[in-house]
């Protein structure tokens, strides 16, 4: 597994040294972070992995998703600052 949030210029090394049977999992959904991921910026950190990786690409957070919310319909701004 490759942290790709927190060490994604390493990605491109461990793509060309894994073997290419083995399965590559990459971190790309901050796990350390409550706002959404930008998937059109997800998807182009992992294009050259996707495309050297025929296939056996993993796609996971960065780490645990302990601290992320469950879904934003009840994040709202009255919510936010009354916790504050």
């Amino acid at each position: 597994h490759v942290d790709a949030v927190r060490a994604g210029d390493e990605l491109a090394a461990v793509v060309e040294a894994l073997p290419a049977q083995r399965e590559l999992s990459v971190g790309i959904v901050d796990g350390r972070n409550v706002w959404r991921t930008d998937l059109d910026r997800a998807l182009e950190r992992l294009r050259p992995a996707l495309e050297r990786r025929a296939g056996r690409l993993w796609i996971a957070p960065s780490c645990s998703l302990l601290h992320v919310p469950l879904g934003l319909a009840d994040e709202t701004v009255a919510g936010l600052l009354a916790r504050l």
